[in-house]
């Protein structure tokens, strides 16, 4: 059982998982696993966020275990992050992220892991337009 927070603040919360996305990005899995590890404290229980937040834990640690040459614990982690995301809708949106779930599905597929999480801000124009875009520059999967 985690400990359970008295306020949810979405913004911070969001900062934070977008923070963790950046950090995933640029290679520093351990420090993403860490923010969010704050993220999955905040979400409520059963929730597709929450699903979103654990399978992005899995996956860093997975990536961990990957550096350590473990492979029965790079499996282990992504076989769990799959589980996380199954039963989840194909796209979420959480405050002004846009998570693609379904895309986040199939780069966990086969033996690889993903080296960039298919995670976008929406944003608004001065023209008063709503748009997508990344939340920081994507490594292309290996």
């Amino acid at each position: 059982m985690r400990p359970q927070e008295s306020s949810f603040d979405t913004q911070s919360t969001q900062d934070v998982f977008a923070f963790g996305v950046d950090l995933f990005h640029a290679g520093y899995f351990w420090e993403a696993h860490e923010a969010w590890e704050h993220v999955w404290h905040q979400a409520d229980d059963g929730s597709p966020f929450e699903g979103v937040v654990r399978a992005s834990i899995r996956t860093t640690a997975a990536h961990v275990k990957r550096r350590q040459d473990n492979d029965r614990g790079v499996i282990s982690h992504r076989n769990g992050a799959q589980g996380h995301l199954e039963a989840l809708p194909a796209f979420l949106d959480f405050a002004d992220l846009r998570i693609d779930v379904a895309l986040f599905r199939e780069r966990l597929d086969g033996n690889g892991l993903p080296s960039a999480l298919p995670v976008e801000r929406r944003v608004v124009t001065l023209a008063g337009e709503t748009t997508t875009g990344p939340i920081a520059r994507k490594q292309p999967d290996s």
